[in-house]
């Protein structure tokens, strides 16, 4: 291992990693990256396949967003959005707006009127849980607190998000903090054109449903 990789597996806990497994499979050390690709340090490259955790859909060192940060910094980094706005801000909601509502924008007829910003899609998620149960309780429906998710599914690693999601490798530890959820399911994945599920699933997806309204008011 060179050195750098030493000082880090001294400093650093890395995430959804087993650090017991780094003594075989040390972490690569990064020098660069352009496009979907990343340079190794000692020559090497490899494809980003994962664009690092979703969030390089563009590649790394995309010229537009290379200028836009540019240009930003040279007005402010960042300022709290609490009771504040500024251009970038707005333009962004509004583009984000005209892509939810098919090209309609924020206009009374688009099913999309405002836009909350997150900074991952955990939060994203919780966020989303949190204003169904807070809108459910200005409804006068306070009774109504579960909620329903597919079997299977990942929707992040905050509690609320744990709970929602289906895979026990990241929520058993903390099964004590969770609350119980619906889980959807089986669901009627297909698996290609052959699958009789391509053309209808109908049945399979009323099934479900009839499962779930039961508990509709819940």
């Amino acid at each position: 291992m060179s050195a750098l990789v030493d000082r880090d597996l001294a400093v650093y806990w890395h995430p959804c990693s087993q650090m017991r497994d780094f003594q075989d499979f040390p972490p690569l050390e990064i020098v660069g990256a352009r496009g979907a690709r990343i340079q190794l340090a000692g020559g090497g490259e490899i494809i980003d396949a994962i664009s690092s955790w979703w969030c390089k859909s563009l590649g790394h060192g995309h010229a537009g967003v290379r200028a836009r940060i540019a240009q930003q910094l040279d007005h402010f980094e960042h300022v709290i959005a609490a009771n504040t706005t500024h251009v970038a801000l707005v333009e962004l909601c509004e583009r984000l707006l005209l892509m939810a509502n098919g090209g309609g924008g924020a206009t009374p007829t688009g099913h999309f009127g405002k836009v909350f910003l997150a900074d991952n899609g955990s939060t994203a998620v919780e966020i989303a849980m949190k204003m169904a149960l807070q809108a459910q309780s200005q409804k006068g429906q306070s009774p109504r607190t579960q909620f329903a998710s597919l079997s299977g599914g990942y929707h992040g690693e905050t509690i609320a998000t744990l709970s929602a999601g289906d895979l026990g490798l990241y929520a058993d530890p903390y099964r004590p903090l969770m609350f119980p959820v619906h889980k959807i399911g089986p669901i009627p994945y297909r698996t290609g054109v052959a699958d009789p599920r391509w053309q209808d699933a109908g049945p399979e997806w009323a099934a479900i449903e009839s499962a779930l309204l039961p508990r509709a008011q819940t």
